[in-house]
């Protein structure tokens, strides 16, 4: 009797669940069909969730390199632009902000030389944002061009096109052996602004992406207006410890992919930036792909040592015949790199902005969008005077190794006495003939350039 009466309540609030249009319906699986709620591969399919052709979780194969395909929860597809997932903790969904500002995301994937490379773009509904330059956005290490989803919808919904990749070695981009040193990102990241035609645009970069926008400016693949630092890297010679450890000891090329994906779980908790579990689940199952721990190994070898960071903006802000209008912006809370390096960088660059937040982390771009993103559209709108570099501005290695060169001390002192110069030329013994040594000019050796190894040619 009891199984009899939990069949017929179970059949009754299933025919109830079906009457309102929710999904369960009858239990027949010709009713499912029917009904559209299988794919053609059998599986189960709720309405709503998909292309009527493409099961649950799953994706069409990409054929054509060049086509937009939309694989991430959160990007719509183009058949269905307005099915948008939950990406705020706080409740307020992506769907109705994007709705809200009337943007549109997608998702894109094209080969370069180094691969596939995946990324989003934020588009205005209204014109695409033909009328405005886009933005550029370079995220940092370890990390995946979603880190934007929250600043991004901002800066498309004041009529821009933003546009943000997935570094290679990282998200959905392919992981190829390669140096992985600051110059080859920014050559890959050049060549994809070429390949989407951006003549003119603004560029952003997060931490190690900071890094790397500086040295797309000298790849010069197309007019950069502005400039947008976020707790980057290249302003001082700080940084965490455990960063430095890594770097050093290349342990992490050793790391097995699923301690990957726990480390990043676990690092994601302690430095902060307002992911949510989705957010978080969503970049350790990206870190724990193969190739990304020698991608993060080789990254951190090349740019950073037991000292701390290697590159520094003065080592290549010589080689720009203009600097574009320059923004600096951090949160007081960071531990990976300290916020006093905002404040450095008017000892090197005179005409720069600077914003700190005193509640925001490593992530000021998510912890404190709804203050930076105004603050970021007035700079990337309003006029601004050129920045120029301050005389004697020298980066801080090449500062320490200019002072404690050998040649320094070595190199001949002038005789204090005219009478005593003439005698000393006109003695016969060699140790007293002493002449000035003429600086030919000849190439500078490693310490004089101030960066172990030399600057790389950015």
């Amino acid at each position: 009797m009891r199984r009899q009466w939990v069949t017929r309540r179970t059949n009754s609030v299933r025919a109830l669940w079906g009457a309102a249009g929710q999904g369960i319906g009858p239990i027949t699986e010709a009713t499912r069909r029917q009904r559209g709620q299988l794919g053609h591969a059998g599986s189960r399919r709720m309405p709503g969730s998909g292309p009527p052709d493409v099961p649950v979780g799953r994706t069409p194969a990409l054929q054509n390199p060049h086509r937009t395909r939309s694989t991430l929860r959160g990007t719509p597809s183009p058949e269905h632009p307005s099915r948008l997932c939950n990406l705020d903790r706080r409740g307020t969904s992506c769907e109705l902000l994007m709705k809200n500002m009337s943007v549109t995301c997608r998702s894109h994937v094209r080969v370069l030389s180094a691969g596939e490379v995946h990324w989003q773009e934020w588009t205005p509904s209204r014109n695409g944002g033909a009328d405005q330059r886009p933005v550029v956005l370079v995220h940092g290490l370890s990390d995946s061009c979603r880190t934007w989803n929250r600043l991004a919808p901002a800066l498309a919904a004041a009529g821009r096109r933003v546009v943000a990749l997935d570094l290679p070695g990282h998200g959905n981009s392919a992981r190829p052996d390669a140096p992985y040193t600051v110059a080859w990102y920014a050559g890959v990241v050049a060549e994809w602004i070429r390949a989407l035609r951006l003549g003119d645009f603004d560029l952003v970069g997060h931490s190690f992406g900071g890094s790397i926008a500086m040295c797309v400016a000298t790849e010069r693949p197309g007019r950069i207006h502005r400039v947008g630092l976020v707790a980057a890297g290249g302003i001082g010679t700080e940084v965490a410890l455990p960063l430095r450890l890594a770097a050093v000891t290349g342990l992490i090329e050793l790391a097995a992919p699923v301690l990957m994906g726990v480390g990043t779980h676990a690092g994601v908790l302690v430095l902060g930036g307002d992911f949510n579990a989705e957010e978080r689940k969503h970049l350790a199952r990206m870190n724990a792909r193969p190739g990304t721990a020698r991608a993060l190994s080789r990254t951190l070898r090349h740019a950073i040592d037991l000292r701390g960071q290697r590159h520094h903006l003065m080592d290549i802000a010589h080689r720009l015949p203009e600097i574009p209008p320059l923004a600096v912006y951090w949160g007081e809370r960071d531990q990976v790199i300290p916020a006093r390096h905002a404040a450095d960088i008017d000892r090197y660059i005179e005409g720069a902005a600077v914003r700190r937040f005193a509640k925001a982390g490593h992530y000021p771009h998510r912890e404190a969008v709804s203050d930076l993103a105004p603050d970021l559209l007035r700079f990337l709108d309003e006029p601004r005077p050129t920045p120029r570099l301050r005389a004697g501005a020298r980066a801080p290695r090449a500062s320490a190794a200019a002072a404690r060169s050998p040649q320094a001390s070595a190199r001949w002192q002038p005789w204090p006495d005219a009478a005593v110069r003439r005698w000393a030329r006109s003695s016969p013994s060699p140790l007293m003939r002493q002449t000035p040594q003429q600086d030919t000019g000849a190439s500078a050796s490693p310490a004089d350039l101030g960066s172990r190894p030399p600057p790389v040619p950015c």
